[in-house]
């Protein structure tokens, strides 16, 4: 579980494939809207870049 840059609360429910190219579904813990993405874009996300 953590925050995204907004303070939302964000878990990861799915992982597939292995590190540096797997996915990652993301659920949103207050609307249970859930959103797939890459590593690098998460890293991204959190940075602000």
């Amino acid at each position: 579980m953590f925050r995204n840059q907004q303070g939302e609360s964000m878990l990861v429910v799915k992982k597939a494939g292995t590190f540096p190219d797997a996915r990652y579904t993301i659920m949103n813990i207050r609307t249970g809207k859930e959103t797939e993405h890459s590593y690098p874009a998460l890293v991204r996300k959190e940075t602000g870049k």
